[in-house]
């Protein structure tokens, strides 16, 4: 009876989390046509990579149309996600842009059911009561941004981390070291960030195994080979991680109190009044921890995402991301024990759990609109008509355009691109400037510097060799591309009609012909780029 009443309920709260989470966002679709529900450049940025890999069918090199055009940038990425993204989309025949969004959610939920299972260990109503908590991973903005903004590597590096710290707490097992080691592996090729966590958290247990349990010091092989096996199959990627991702963001010790420009983060105040039951179980975790691994998962998790007050700046926020998931114990914790002074009956447990889940659900849920974000049909169409028509070597400019913005989801043509920024073409049109040379933007994911190889296990960066290849804008010539993309549509008439009255003069030059056209944008082509291209007024 226990384990049908288990069953149900965790089949109902999974399918639940999915509901609220992609559900109302997606339009309840699986498939769609084009990147859907993108609210921010980096989910652009992760599904153009995966795109390329699946294209290129390894990753060896980054794509040139989001390398400034070079060839030769290793791919620096943790490669995971991607990877993950690219073997769904052969198995499901779904599409990248689909499938790489359902990843990260698909992680969360995972992590969810894998929390119920250890605490089970402990207590089948601790685990039942528990998952309510979890579905607060999708009404937090600060943390269903995670979702939505393109977080998706630290939370599938944060499912890694919490996989990878309950593994450690098995070092009583045989060969636990195989499954620490695999893990550990993995964490670093998901999320790097969450892999010096999971260190932490290794050598904490360590010190609580040997030190505080008074237990002899018989596993050093076993430590002595996770190290190897870790140093082994990481070996090349932290060396590259090493000489990039460190030089272009040196670690350094900044306590950081916001984090804006990635949605914000976690905080206690998010919870409402369950934040109280969260607060009243710390102590309890305290107190049972050394009887409970699983609570001292959740302390450790807690302590991680707190670390943004003694310098680990916004990757303590990431770990934040999965609050709601690995605290739930703590939320649990004190209606488990006031349950068990009632009654033990898992019935109970279940239907008092299904009770929170509505509560919090109503106070919390807000329907979410079917929404494209920073796409649509007929970008999209502008920019499916450039990857099919246009010379791989080609070069694209693009005019204004609201949802260029977001900018990487251009990445889609497959072609180098550059654009003015609204900043920038601001300036332009309050002068009435429309001149060859403006300030323009080449386009390139640089975030870890552009690594190219120099020598054997050595790399050089074009973000230090050669700066005019990034993302600085600076002016350039405007007359040096080969195909043009102008919107017809805005919410800023004054800069669409001043970006139009370029392509206007542009036309008047005599080498432009209208390429590809539809109700939003209109693709101009130029027969002799690098050569004057402004015409008359």
């Amino acid at each position: 009876m226990e384990k049908y009443v288990e069953g149900v309920f965790l089949v109902a709260a999974c399918s639940a989390l999915l509901w609220v989470s992609l559900g109302d966002m997606w339009g309840h679709r699986i498939h769609h046509e084009f990147p859907y529900s993108y609210l921010a450049t980096d989910p652009f940025q992760h599904q153009t990579r995966a795109q390329w890999i699946k294209d290129a069918g390894n990753y060896r090199f980054e794509a040139p149309y989001y390398s400034s055009g070079l060839s030769d940038v290793v791919g620096f990425y943790p490669p995971v996600l991607n990877h993950l993204a690219v073997v769904l989309s052969h198995l499901s025949g779904q599409e990248v842009h689909d499938v790489i969004m359902l990843i990260p959610v698909l992680a969360a939920v995972a992590t969810v059911l894998f929390m119920f299972v250890l605490l089970k260990q402990v207590s089948r109503s601790l685990a039942m009561l528990s998952l309510p908590f979890s579905a607060y991973i999708f009404y937090i903005k600060e943390s269903a941004v995670a979702f939505f903004w393109g977080h998706w590597p630290a939370v599938v590096g944060d499912m890694f981390l919490v996989f990878t710290c309950a593994a450690i707490t098995q070092l009583h097992r045989p060969r636990w070291w195989i499954l620490v080691s695999l893990l550990l592996v993995g964490t670093v090729y998901a999320h790097t960030a969450s892999f010096v966590f999971a260190m932490m958290f290794f050598g904490l247990w360590l010190a609580y195994t040997w030190v505080l349990e008074r237990q002899k010091f018989p596993r050093i092989k076993e430590v002595v080979m996770v190290g190897a096996v870790v140093g082994l199959a990481s070996a090349y990627f932290l060396n590259l991680f090493r000489q990039s991702w460190m030089i272009v963001h040196p670690f350094t010790l900044a306590p950081v109190t916001e984090w804006l420009a990635g949605g914000g983060f976690v905080q206690f105040s998010h919870f409402g009044y369950a934040q109280y039951l969260v607060l009243a179980g710390i102590p309890l975790a305290f107190l049972l921890a050394r009887k409970h691994a699983p609570l001292l998962l959740s302390l450790f998790i807690l302590g991680v995402g707190l670390t943004n007050y003694v310098g680990f700046t916004i990757r303590a926020f990431n770990v934040r991301f999965f609050w709601p998931i690995v605290l739930a114990p703590l939320f649990a914790l004190p209606l488990h024990y006031l349950l068990k002074t009632v009654t033990k009956h898992v019935v109970v447990a279940a239907v008092i759990a299904i009770v929170l889940f509505a509560g919090i659900t109503n106070a919390n849920y807000k329907r979410a609109v079917d929404q494209a974000g920073f796409m649509n049909t007929y970008v999209w169409d502008t920019l499916m008509w450039l990857r099919s028509n246009t010379p791989p070597e080609s070069t694209v400019y693009f005019g204004y355009g609201d949802l260029y913005e977001q900018d990487a989801g251009l990445g889609n043509a497959r072609r180098v691109f550059s654009r003015t920024q609204a900043p920038e073409l601001i300036p332009l049109w309050q002068q009435k400037n429309i001149s060859r040379y403006i300030p323009i933007k080449l386009f390139s994911e640089a975030g870890a510097g552009l690594p190219h190889s120099v020598g054997l296990f050595s790399y050089g960066l074009y973000l230090k060799e050669q700066p005019g290849l990034t993302l600085t804008t600076t002016l350039r010539d405007v007359c040096a591309y080969d195909f043009y993309v102008f919107d017809r549509v805005s919410q800023y008439p004054e800069l669409l009609n001043f970006s139009l009255q370029f392509a206007e003069r542009m036309v008047r030059s005599g080498h432009f012909r209208v390429a590809h056209d539809n109700q939003w944008s209109v693709v101009l082509q130029n027969s002799r780029p690098g050569e004057e291209c402004i015409g008359a007024a």
